[in-house]
């Protein structure tokens, strides 16, 4: 059973610079300022384990990543298994 989302009404007050920025995304996206704005709130503010399938454990972790520099998200990213490990897994995962 999915759980019903709550909802806040938020009167905000911005520069205009900013608000034409965010109708031009909008208009590039095809989307309302409104919907625009909630997509940048959501995307700059780490998930929450209610919100997706990652256990809570993992969904800190990821949503420290927010903050990592690119150089250490790409070191992330190149960091691999050790290769015997790596040959283990997947004759194990074979055999299944």
């Amino acid at each position: 059973m999915a759980q019903k989302m709550t909802t806040q009404a938020l009167t905000l007050i911005i520069a205009d610079k900013l608000y034409e920025l965010l109708k031009q995304r909008a208009a590039q996206t095809k989307r309302s300022v409104e919907d625009e704005l909630l997509e940048v709130v959501n995307t700059a503010l780490p998930s929450t384990s209610n919100q997706n399938d990652v256990p809570s454990e993992l969904d800190a972790e990821l949503a420290a990543m927010v903050y990592w520099s690119d150089k250490a998200l790409w070191k992330a990213g190149r960091d691999h298994f050790p290769a015997k490990s790596s040959v283990r897994l997947e004759a194990l995962h074979h055999k299944r």
